[in-house]
């Protein structure tokens, strides 16, 4: 109460002096100008215009996004818990695995920084209007500059806390460490580090927590052993994980160096987002793509494939990680086959509610279109998206597609897509299956509208065998309408994934999703 006191005032210059400041420019802005346009294009939407966390598609995340207005930063490397710059750009370009947070790799360094501030004006913000009295005495000021500069210290990275050195894993250090992970980590992590606790428990702020599988790469701020030891030394301001800066300098040696061995070689990359070219071969011989060409095909065996990490925007460990994506074209058509185990074939007839499995991919020719691909009036994004089922229910499309986007529960029929014509499935026993298939053009998060008014040109075909899901998707490489994404060669496009799992549960807005990755057509 004290302070908050302090930051109200009663003199008419010190109402100018705040009139001033609100008027004036931020420190930094001018060398920054892309920061807030940054942060606009790819961040507002999950975490809000001003930080708070309650964007758009906030309420679809799990764990929610994070509120920047509390000040609050997980991944920190310092003894007073306030990030360093060096902390937020880590932390911007990995991501966070465990969480819906894409890495941001493909920015350059020159962004990420300039990103990176602009989160930091926005949690001294916060912390500001935290500060100001929801009431105050007749003729009091608020002290915006006072609040300010007591904001600014309080996220003024302080020194840099001393990481417990590497140690060889064996003899003593083994048994102190295994000795002190029993002691101190187990209860949540499980004894073997595959975070065995049931349910989640809660942070501070009421938001869900769960332990992570060390063992399956859910490590939030990297395996490495330095990463590792941070977080024990820190902790995870705001979390249920607490500091154990406080144990003897030889038991957390080893215990940095136990839970650094529970983390398989290269686990830690598994679940980061990444960028990659996928190119695009010339299919060999002479049968053209536009017949759409069969998962099957022998001619995939010469296509170039790249891996693609997915991440669930409602997390769960068992949610589909990855897929593998590959191209070909014949000069005319451009084919696109995505890859990725299923364990469970989940089909559905004509009723909605019915969980299926499903794929969709999204275009765009823009250089850095926002990650959700919804596009701008004068820039649509393209969405092809793939359902498994007998006979088309014309309901769910690739992300945030119907009236109230990133809804829980099951999108809308819509009338305008009577151009989409039914797909009959086969025998169950058959590898061959059917599904419905859309073309979409992304405008805004509510402008969404069929493509192919001519008729559909976009074709599908898909095969689930020995737990594998494989679609390919067929379409000419010039655009037949101003708004289709342009495939030809020499231009500029990207492509995003994103999976639906029926049997654990996706639908409507619930899936997996990868960032953009780029397309270059040979």
């Amino acid at each position: 109460m004290q302070r908050t006191h302090q930051l109200v005032v009663a003199s008419a210059f010190s109402a100018a002096l705040v009139a001033a400041c609100l008027v004036s420019p931020e420190r930094g802005e001018s060398a920054t100008p892309n920061g807030p346009k940054l942060y606009a294009l790819h961040c507002a939407v999950c975490h809000g215009p001003s930080g708070a966390g309650d964007g758009q598609a906030a309420s679809l995340l799990l764990p929610p996004p994070r509120d920047f207005t509390r000040a609050e930063f997980r991944l920190v490397s310092t003894a007073n818990h306030a990030p360093s710059q060096a902390d937020l750009v880590a932390t911007l370009r990995r991501g966070i695995p465990g969480s819906a947070m894409p890495a941001w790799s493909w920015m350059s360094e020159a962004e990420l920084d300039v990103l990176a501030t602009h989160v930091r004006t926005l949690a001294r913000d916060g912390l500001v209007e935290r500060e100001r009295p929801s009431e105050m005495p007749e003729g009091a000021e608020f002290d915006l500059t006072r609040a300010r500069a007591w904001a600014d210290q309080r996220l003024a990275p302080g020194e840099p806390v001393h990481v417990p050195r590497p140690q060889p894993a064996i003899g003593e250090v083994e048994r102190l460490g295994r000795e002190s992970y029993l002691r101190h980590c187990a209860a949540c992590h499980g004894s073997e580090g595959r975070g065995e606790q049931l349910g989640p428990e809660r942070n501070p702020d009421g938001s869900p927590n769960w332990a992570r599988d060390f063992t399956a790469g859910f490590v939030k701020g990297g395996g490495s052993h330095r990463a590792l030891a941070t977080r024990l030394v820190t902790g995870m301001p705001g979390t249920t994980m607490p500091s154990f800066a406080a144990l003897p300098a030889d038991e957390l040696e080893a215990l940095a160096t136990y839970v650094s061995g529970l983390v398989a070689v290269d686990a830690d990359r598994w679940l980061v987002h990444r960028q990659a070219t996928l190119v695009a071969r010339r299919a060999a011989g002479t049968a053209p793509l536009s017949a759409s060409v069969e998962p099957s095909d022998e001619r995939w065996g010469a296509a170039a494939e790249i891996d693609v990490v997915l991440a669930p925007l409602a997390w769960r460990n068992d949610a589909l990680l990855s897929a593998k994506l590959s191209a070909l074209h014949d000069g005319q058509s451009l084919a696109l086959r995505v890859r990725w185990r299923d364990a469970t074939r989940d089909e559905g007839s004509i009723d909605p509610a019915e969980r299926r499995d499903g794929a969709a991919l999204a275009f765009s020719n823009e250089s850095a279109p926002p990650l959700f691909g919804m596009g701008a009036s004068s820039h649509p994004v393209n969405l092809w998206h793939w359902r498994s089922q007998r006979l088309i229910d014309r309901a769910g499309v690739l992300d945030l597609l119907d009236a109230q986007p990133h809804a829980l529960g099951l999108v809308t029929q819509r009338d305008e897509l009577s151009d989409v014509r039914p797909h009959y499935l086969p025998a169950p026993s058959e590898p061959v299956a059917g599904g419905q298939l859309a073309e979409l053009s992304a405008e805004s998060f509510e402008a969404m509208r069929e493509l192919g008014e001519s008729g559909r040109a976009v074709a599908a075909s898909a095969r689930w065998e020995g737990g594998e899901w494989s679609v390919v998707f067929v379409r000419e490489l010039a655009p037949r309408a101003a708004n289709e994404v342009d495939l030809r060669r020499n231009r500029s496009v990207l492509v995003a994934l994103a999976l639906w799992d029926g049997a654990g549960g996706d639908v409507g807005g619930h899936k997996s999703f990868s960032i953009w990755q780029k397309l270059a057509v040979e």
